[in-house]
């Protein structure tokens, strides 16, 4: 057991660092939604993001680990994103994260405002998509 005084740091605050960057947690979300994609897809997909900032992001995100870019297949020109092991394992996160929200800020979510269940939001997937979500934060 850790005694007090040998911790020296608290995840909330060290996890804050990164993710709590503007547009970071969106960026990640699209990088898992869509492997591969290319920074034009990106900057597209991520309304209200400038270019400028988006660009600093994945290099924030590829530097500290959870992004890369890579070569696009026949098109050495072509740069495509995606996640690494480390940027996968913050995907049941934000699973978490949404769940919260789908119970508990439904006035924000739903046009009716009303509480929603991952089960009733994947009707009979609910299972499937947390054990996929398990599954793709235990690979690698």
């Amino acid at each position: 057991m850790l005694e007090s005084d040998e911790v020296i740091g608290c995840p909330a605050m060290e996890s804050l660092g990164l993710f709590g960057q503007k547009w970071a947690l969106l960026i990640i979300r699209d990088l898992a939604l869509y492997p591969g994609i290319t920074f034009g897809q990106l900057s597209s997909r991520s309304q209200g993001i400038t270019q400028r900032t988006l660009f600093i992001r994945l290099g924030e995100l590829r530097s500290e680990g959870p992004a890369l870019r890579t070569a696009g297949g026949s098109d050495s020109r072509v740069l495509r994103c995606d996640l690494t092991e480390k940027g996968k394992d913050v995907i049941p996160i934000m699973m978490a994260k949404a769940s919260y929200c789908f119970r508990h800020l439904s006035g924000s979510m739903f046009q009716d405002g009303e509480p929603r269940m991952l089960s009733v939001l994947f009707p009979g997937r609910a299972r499937e998509v947390l054990r996929q979500l398990a599954d793709f934060a235990s690979s690698g």
